[in-house]
């Protein structure tokens, strides 16, 4: 649980200078907002297969069916809910590159069922064809209060 919130504590830690453009904001809400909605739609019904199914390798390595089942899940729904499918909304996209490789960085607003708020989705996609998920970061006021 602590290696979790470690990498989870690194990657929010992390801030790399980037610009956002129209054109990658829009091909990130046509490749990989999809995604991003079926990964959290899977997370509320406890379906890992359908959680991971488009995971890169490091997420796939981080987030194991052990960790979805016993850590990820059960806390996140006790906190802030379950997700209200159909929120989710790109707020702003930017490239980033963290060990010479490079990614794009999106960020979501969605509604869960037990925030009063907004809750901040952040995603890393590989910058490649495949737009694999490399990383998740859930922040809300609920979460903050909790681990803030």
């Amino acid at each position: 649980m602590k290696k979790l919130y470690i990498v989870l504590l690194v990657s929010l830690l992390l801030i790399f200078a980037g610009c956002s453009t129209s054109e990658l904001k829009n091909e990130i809400d046509l490749e990989g907002t999809p995604k991003v909605e079926s990964m959290l739609v899977a997370f509320n019904e406890g379906n890992y297969a359908g959680f991971s199914k488009d995971f890169g390798p490091l997420m796939q390595g981080a987030m194991t069916e052990e960790n979805f089942i016993g850590v990820l899940r059960p806390t996140i729904t006790e906190i802030i809910g379950e997700y209200e499918e159909g929120t989710l909304t790109l707020e702003k996209v930017t490239k980033q590159e963290h060990e010479g490789v490079s990614y794009i960085s999106a960020i979501y607003k969605g509604t869960f069922t037990d925030e009063d708020g907004d809750v901040a989705v952040t995603i890393w996609f590989t910058d490649d064809d495949d737009m694999k998920i490399e990383t998740l970061i859930l922040n809300s006021p609920k979460l903050v209060n909790i681990y803030g």
